[in-house]
């Protein structure tokens, strides 16, 4: 069965049962799934934006820069048009460049038509974008097609408004490493000695570290030594050329480079968090109700404050056997377990092990015996926080739907012509699908998901809620494809979806009890990312080193 005959099939199906899934929007258009939120609020679309992220070279792959335009290419709520991060340069400039020079298709290969008489007769230029400080270092080779008559080629970088014709160096905000002398000229005609000279076949190397501000060259993979410091300004790569026939290709990334440019950013990386762990940390404040305020007294009782941080997280989501080895083991004191639990009857120890029971039920996909346990022991919470509900009632429908997914083989039985089926024909369908298991009790099962989902549409049709709309539409869908674990609401079927539902019901209780919704923890680390990505949007350097996710979680 094809996926088009399989949705109407499977659609026919639950429209038989009371089912519809709205006349302005089928199912089977849907393109942005529905994930459940974080915070509590009701689920909101989350999926990767129709732009393309701009590819950037794997040298910056687990940096901040990477990661702030990852988040901004997943976040349907931003326009990628308007990230506020600039672009990495990926070609030379044809309309910022000397008319002495002609540029490929593709704008990676330069040519110099001059006739090369002079230095009034020099000619440059510069890429299409700035090298961006946010990256920490950008990277960049330049292959010698041809070194032409005299070889007076220049590779370097410059700001905006330097002349293009004249080398990369010669000027002010220019600097620049010439292939016929080796030398190295910083804002200046008159160069000093640096490296090697350079001809055709090499490949030569610039790299500007915004961490230090300072730039450095690479002969065919090898180091050649600091050329420049104290760097400022918005930078562009740049090449320059004098005599005829001279001719490079640059490389911004698109293939592998000759120099282990890698190996480089993981020892400037490594410069960095050695200069950060050695700088003296202030005492950390929290709540009361969380940290101990005798630990907080000096920075000499940093690893207590952590220990605690550490606690108070296993405590909050419900840890409490982890938290009292932990306490014992590592922290090596029961009290300390008591003062992070306290001695109020909300923070005792029945209160941590009734919400990892909630927790767990709801991890484990059975959202029946979560949300009674939960109004037995905080029966205002749900009352009080009608979105949650709706959101564990959705979680339950799609747990409903697991099963009948679990248990199929993905062969959906033969082609259905009619638009209605009557339940003779969804048994039917459900038969035709089945290849191993008993198919009575995966019919059973789809049944039993309809039925529930008849009822808690009719629950909320009137709602006029366009999150709520949206999630329905979303959840229902998974009865319209033939093959869900396949389709683009499949990760409404991971397991993993339960966690931020679990999350959310887990803070709903605590903040019921006047407590903070999220561990001091956790939200420490909330901080950190809004801290690093806003220094990378103002262009600082060291943040670029940075990766919060990957350098603390994983």
């Amino acid at each position: 069965m094809t996926n088009s005959t399989g949705t109407s099939s499977r659609r026919a199906t639950s429209q038989s049962l009371g089912f519809s899934f709205g006349s302005s929007r089928s199912a089977s258009s849907i393109s942005a799934p529905i994930r459940p939120s974080i915070s509590g609020s009701p689920a909101v679309t989350s999926t990767k934006n129709p732009a393309v992220r701009p590819k950037i070279p794997k040298y910056l792959e687990d940096t901040a820069y990477a990661e702030v335009l990852d988040a901004a290419y997943c976040d349907p709520s931003v326009d990628p048009n308007q990230v506020d991060l600039p672009n990495l340069p990926t070609s030379w400039n044809g309309k910022d460049k000397c008319s002495l020079l002609e540029l490929s298709a593709d704008g990676l290969r330069v040519n110099y038509i001059g006739t090369g008489k002079s230095d009034n007769d020099a000619a440059a230029v510069r890429s299409n974008h700035a090298m961006p400080p946010q990256c920490g270092i950008f990277y960049f080779e330049v292959e010698i097609i041809s070194k032409g008559r005299d070889g007076y080629i220049g590779i370097g970088f410059s700001t905006h408004g330097v002349s293009l014709s004249r080398l990369p160096g010669w000027d002010p905000n220019s600097w620049g490493y010439h292939g016929d002398d080796g030398h190295s000229f910083c804002c200046s005609g008159t160069g000093k000695p640096y490296g090697p000279t350079y001809t055709t076949g090499d490949i030569i190397g610039c790299c500007v570290n915004f961490r230090d501000g300072s730039a450095f060259y690479t002969k065919n993979g090898v180091f050649l030594g600091i050329a420049f410091r104290d760097l400022k300004g918005t930078l562009y790569p740049s090449v320059g050329f004098r005599t005829p026939g001279e001719q490079v290709e640059v490389n911004f990334g698109q293939r592998r480079f000759k120099f282990d440019i890698e190996h480089y950013m993981k020892e400037e990386k490594t410069k960095l968090w050695d200069m950060i762990n050695a700088t003296p940390t202030p005492p950390i404040s929290q709540s009361a109700q969380m940290i101990s305020q005798h630990n907080i007294s000096s920075e000499n009782n940093l690893p207590s404050i952590l220990n605690e941080l550490i606690l108070s997280y296993m405590v909050h989501h419900g840890y409490s056997e982890t938290a009292k080895t932990f306490a014992k083991d590592i922290m090596g004191s029961q009290d300390n377990y008591d003062s992070v639990m306290g001695n109020s009857l909300s923070n005792s120890e029945t209160d941590v092990r009734n919400r990892q029971k909630i927790r767990g039920y709801i991890l484990d996909g059975d959202i029946d015996s979560a949300i009674k346990l939960c109004d037995e022991c905080y029966p205002d919470v749900l009352k009080n926080n009608e979105p949650i509900l709706f959101r564990l009632r959705c979680r339950k429908f799609i747990e409903m739907m697991r099963k009948t997914v679990v248990n199929s083989n993905g062969n959906h039985g033969e082609e259905e012509d009619e638009d209605t089926m009557d339940v003779d024909d969804a048994k039917s369908e459900v038969r035709g699908r089945k290849r191993r298991l008993n198919p009575e009790t995966d019919l059973n099962a789809l049944l039993e998901a309809m039925k529930y989902g008849q009822q808690l549409q009719a629950d909320y049709k009137d709602d006029e809620r366009e999150d709520v709309k949206k999630t329905l539409v979303e959840t229902f869908s998974l009865l319209a494809y033939p093959n869900p674990e396949d389709s683009v609401v499949a990760h409404l079927l991971d397991s993993a979806c339960r966690e931020p539902v679990a999350n959310t019901l887990n803070s709903a209780i605590l903040v019921s009890q006047n407590r903070p919704p999220i561990p001091p923890l956790e939200q420490t680390f909330r901080q950190t990312c809004v801290v690093v990505k806003d220094l990378v949007k103002q262009g600082v350097g060291n943040s670029a080193f940075v990766n919060v996710h990957k350098d603390c979680l994983l």
